[in-house]
């Protein structure tokens, strides 16, 4: 049976995998603060919209923005 506390993700230790240096994740500040930066700009530039079918739209095309920078960041620290 496997552990229950793999089954949720962790929080990278930050070393370095073949001599890279440090990994670049969410967790960095710097990506951090970038990616509140464009979220913020993005609720700004839709807050006018109170259409339901179209938020849901935004919030779906928004975690898929989200989880394709998530994966291509990941892929590159590799």
């Amino acid at each position: 049976m496997r552990s229950v506390s793999r089954l949720y993700a962790t929080i990278s230790s930050g070393k370095d995998l073949k001599g890279k240096g440090p990994l670049l994740t969410l967790e960095h500040s710097s990506t951090r603060s970038e990616l509140r930066t464009f979220a913020r700009g993005e609720f700004e530039r839709n807050k006018f919209v109170h259409d339901l079918g179209h938020i849901r739209y935004l919030i779906s095309t928004g975690k898929t923005q989200f989880d394709s920078m998530q994966r291509y960041i990941e892929q590159n620290a590799l």
